[in-house]
C-alpha cells in the first residue's frame, strides 16, 4: 500500500514529498514511518507528524506513542468523522492478533475534537494538538499535510485524484 507523506510548512506550503509502502494490515507502518522520517533529508524542518487516521494501509495500526518517542516530535491522527470503535474492534477480530492491534489502538489515548474532525495524538498535549489541527487547516477542516496527501496519493493509486475541480 502506498503511502504519501508531503512536508507542508505552517502556511500550507509544499517543500517536499517522501513516500513509502506498508503491509496491508500488515505491521511494518510504525517502523516504516520511523525509518522514512528519520533519514529524510527535510527531518531537521519537521515539526510535527500528522496522520490520516491510526491505521495505514488498511489496518496497519500505527503505534503514536512509539512513533513520537522515536521521532522525538508530536504525532496527531486526524479523522473526519467519530470513530466508530465497536466496528473497528470487529474488524481487527478477523485479523491474526487481534489483542495486539486494539492493544496499540488504545495506547494512542482519547479522542479529542477539533472542530468537526477528532483526532488522537502523542508527544504532545491535546490543547497543543488541537491548535495544529486548527491551525494547519487552509481549505476546510483537515489539515492541509492531510488534505495534500489524499491529493497526491488519489492521484497515483487511480490516475486522478478525488480533489473538487
Amino acid at each position: 500500500m502506498f503511502v504519501a507523506a508531503p512536508v507542508v510548512r505552517r502556511d500550507g506550503q509544499l517543500d517536499g514529498l517522501l513516500t513509502t509502502t506498508v503491509r496491508r494490515d500488515g505491521w511494518n507502518a510504525t517502523d516504516r514511518l520511523i525509518r522514512l522520517l528519520s533519514h529524510s533529508r527535510f527531518r531537521a524542518q519537521l515539526h510535527a507528524v500528522m496522520l490520516d487516521g491510526i491505521a495505514l494501509g488498511g489496518l496497519n495500526v500505527v503505534d503514536l506513542p512509539r512513533l513520537a518517542a522515536a521521532l522525538e516530535l508530536p504525532v496527531i491522527t486526524v479523522v473526519r468523522r467519530r470513530p466508530n470503535w465497536a466496528r473497528f474492534r470487529a474488524a481487527l477480530e478477523r485479523l491474526p492478533r487481534p489483542e495486539r492491534r486494539w492493544a496499540v489502538v488504545q495506547r494512542a489515548g482519547a479522542l479529542h475534537a477539533a472542530g468537526p474532525v477528532f483526532f488522537q495524538c502523542a508527544g504532545v498535549e491535546p490543547r497543543h494538538a488541537r491548535a495544529l489541527v486548527t491551525g494547519t487547516a487552509v481549505h476546510g477542516h483537515l489539515p492541509e499535510p492531510i488534505r495534500l496527501a489524499h491529493l497526491i496519493a488519489g492521484g497515483v493509486v487511480s490516475g486522478e485524484s478525488q480533489g473538487r475541480p
